[in-house]
Formats: C-alpha cells, structure tokens, sequence
C-alpha cells in the first residue's frame, strides 16, 4: 500500500515461458554501436511446441489503486505454434494456448521489423485473455483480455548517436467490472537520443507523456510526464551504471486521489579484483511525494543496499555473497517504517544450452519502528529461490521455478510461509 504505481508480480516464470514456449534460443548480442541488421537470407519457417506444465503462482497487479489477485494452482496443457520469417523484413506470430482445470489462456504475439537504411522500424503487439472455469478457485478477478501495441523507430544519427521514438497503447477489458477489475486505456508517447563511445559506454536521456483512462471511474485516471537519464561507463574491466528517473502525476480529481511526484534512482558498478573475483556494489531508492498525502497514501522513501562478493568457481559455476540492507521510512502511521538487515548468496551452474540452474538464499531480519500490531510484527526471514532448465533430449526440455519463503514473526501466531512453483515440460518439433 501507499503507492499509486501500477504494479505487477508474478511467482513464476515469465522470461521461460517466452524462450521455452517458443522451441527457440536467444541469438548471440551483437557488438558495436548501432549496428545495421544484416538482410539474412529469406527464409520462412513453423515451429510446433507441446508443454505439461503445473503451476502453483500467486499474481497481484493495481488498476485502481487496490490489488487485484489472481491465483492459480493448477495442471494444463500448452499448444505453441511459432510462424516466423528471416529476411530484410523479419515477420514473427506466435500462438499459445493454455488449457487447464482452472483457466483457459491464449496469448497472440506479433513482432514485425523492418531496416530502411538508418530507421530500424518495430511493430510489436501482445493480445492475452484468460477465461476462469466454473467453480474455479479464483479470487477477486473476472474473465479478462488486454491487449499492448507499441510502435518504436530507432534512427541512427551517426555512428554514435540514435534517436528513439515510441507510442504504447495498452487497453484492459473484464467481463465483470467491479471496485478490483476496471477497464482501462493507457498511453504512452516518449523519445529518447542516446550516445555511446566504446563498447559499454553510454549516456541516455528520455522523456514521456502518457495517460490513463478509465471509464468508469474519472477519479482515477491521469496524465504523467517521465523523464529518465542513464549513464554506463567502462573502465577496463570495470563497469559503473547510473540510473534515474523523475515522475509527475496528476489525477482527474485530486480531492479523490492526490497528485504525486516519483523518483527513482539505482547506482552499481562490478569491480574487478582479480581474473576470477569481482566485486559489486548497488545502490537503489525510491521517493513518493504525495501533495495531499493521507492515513492510506503517504509520502514515503525506500533505499536498498547490497555488497555481493562474486567468484568464478570454474568457466560453468558462479558463487555470489553479501550483506543486503533495506530501509522504509513513511509519513503515515499506518503504512509504518521499518529496517531490514540480511545476508544474501547464489550459486549458478550452466552448461551450454542444456543445462542452467542458480539458487538464491537471504536470511535475515526485519524491525518495524513503533508500536507492532499483527500486520506489522517484526519477523526473521529465510527466502529461497530455485530456477533450473534442463534439456535432455534433443526436443525435450525441463524447466522449474521454485519459491520457499517462510517468516517467523516476534509473535508466532502470525508466522507465514509461502510456496510458489511453476514447472512444464516441454516437446518441440525441430
């Protein structure tokens, strides 16, 4: 609570679905500087994919400044089929369709591109629906489809120099509108120029209007303006990433929901201590100032701190550890402070195409200021998060995403532990 972003968090895999689903592997990043998409010869080809997949996944996302969930535990079928086309023009469409004893989903996505000379133009467009069974157990949400197009043009100025223009359109609709599920439409319209010398050395800086509409409640709906800058620079085997952004945003009635302003900030850098060992330190903030800030919505900052220590065990295996501090500090009483302390560590494993896991764990302490009550009592935390893909066949693939988080609180009766997996297993046609 306490913020009027729109937000949204999965506990599941929302990247291997993309990669697995699709029965292909990311193609190498291309080194240099703007460079020009080279006219491959044309091809076309389909790509047929089978998943079983079994999904246990909480998702909460804000429309109206009230979370929406929307929690599935479930087995289903997934039926891909990938059209793509190689060429000057590159030209994907992909289907999924999901058939599960909870939901039937069906996610279209479109990717056009196409180089004319300095512009590279792209034309992108996802279209999800999901459709809940009767008797399903599911709360707080309806059937829905919601549908995101964007328009991005990149103009090479010079070797050095681009220009990036964009326009997102983003619409929502439920089948049951209530207080949780309202129908929007959203829009967005920024440029960006960027420069760069060397190979990871950069400098950007973008700006952003958009809005958001929603018929059937004006109080919240709004304009924004965004403006963010970037700055990455290499020093021989070191790297330094500076990162900021700057949000106002005005509501339609302001009695209702109060004007904010937003900033964001991240500051890292990977210090190279030897061939093998690195060093990276990070910073991260956030700052809401609320114009009429009140009991639910308050001013509020938020800074994160991490030093992780990070070794090449081998040319496979990375082990990461570190001390990781948070801290939250409010205008409200309700929405109350607190300090976070913990120790964070990974291991990850991978072995060309076939093989790729990493494990995470923080343990550590979190201290809420002032009286607790039983939402916010301070507790010991043990969070563990496992991700491993695994290709055993040459069609074949296994992939897990596994989440154990238990919190043991000062007072017992309010200890928690959530369990979040998503496992498929997945056939593709070569």
């Amino acid at each position: 609570m306490g913020s009027y972003r729109a937000s949204s968090t999965t506990a599941t895999l929302g990247c291997f679905l993309l990669i697995v689903l699709s029965g292909t592997r990311a193609a190498p990043a291309q080194v240099g500087a703007f460079a020009e998409l080279q006219p491959a010869a044309t091809s076309w080809s389909f790509r047929p994919t089978v998943a079983l997949a079994y999904d246990t996944f909480g998702q909460s996302y804000t429309i109206s400044e009230v979370d929406t969930l929307d929690l599935v535990d479930e087995a289903s079928a997934r039926l891909v089929a990938t059209l793509l086309h190689r060429g000057r023009t590159h030209f994907e469409v992909r289907n999924a369709l999901g058939l599960g004893q909870e939901a039937t989903r069906n996610d279209l996505f479109v990717n056009l591109r196409r180089q004319l000379g300095a512009l590279d133009l792209r034309i992108i467009n996802d279209l999800h629906y999901k459709a809940y069974r009767p008797r399903s157990d599911f709360q707080l949400s309806s059937d829905y489809i919601t549908n995101s197009a964007r328009v991005i043009a990149a103009l090479s100025l010079s070797p050095a120099w681009r220009l990036r223009l964009e326009d997102r359109f983003e619409t929502a609709r439920f089948a049951s509108r209530t207080r949780y599920n309202y129908d929007y439409t959203r829009n967005d319209v920024g440029a960006e120029i960027e420069k760069r010398w060397g190979i990871f050395s950069s400098m950007r800086l973008g700006y952003t209007y958009g809005g958001r509409s929603v018929p059937d409640s004006l109080a919240i709906g709004y304009q924004r303006q965004r403006v963010h800058v970037g700055l990455t620079q290499g020093f021989g085997s070191h790297l330094l990433v500076v990162e900021q952004m700057f949000e106002r945003r005005t509501y339609r009635i302001p009695t209702v929901r109060s004007h904010f302003f937003d900033t964001a900030g991240r500051l890292s850098a990977s210090l190279s201590l030897s061939e093998k060992v690195r060093l990276r330190p990070e910073y991260r903030a956030v700052v809401t100032l609320y114009d009429r800030p009140d009991s639910v919505y308050s001013s509020a900052n938020e800074h994160v701190t991490e030093l992780i220590l990070e070794r090449d065990l081998s040319a496979r295996a990375t082990l990461g550890v570190g001390p990781r501090a948070e801290f939250r500090r409010t205008q409200s009483s309700f929405d109350r402070p607190y300090d976070q302390f913990g120790i964070h560590g990974m291991i990850s494993y991978i072995a060309g195409s076939d093989f790729w896991v990493e494990f995470s764990n923080e343990l550590g302490v979190r201290s809420h200021l002032g009286a607790g009550d039983r939402f916010l009592t301070d507790f010991v935390y043990n969070w563990t998060t496992l991700y491993l893909s695994y290709r055993f066949a040459s069609a074949l693939t296994f992939d897990l995403f596994f989440s154990l988080t238990p919190e043991n609180h000062s007072d017992s009766r309010y200890d928690t532990t959530t369990i979040l997996a998503s496992t498929a297993l997945t056939w593709a046609l070569r």
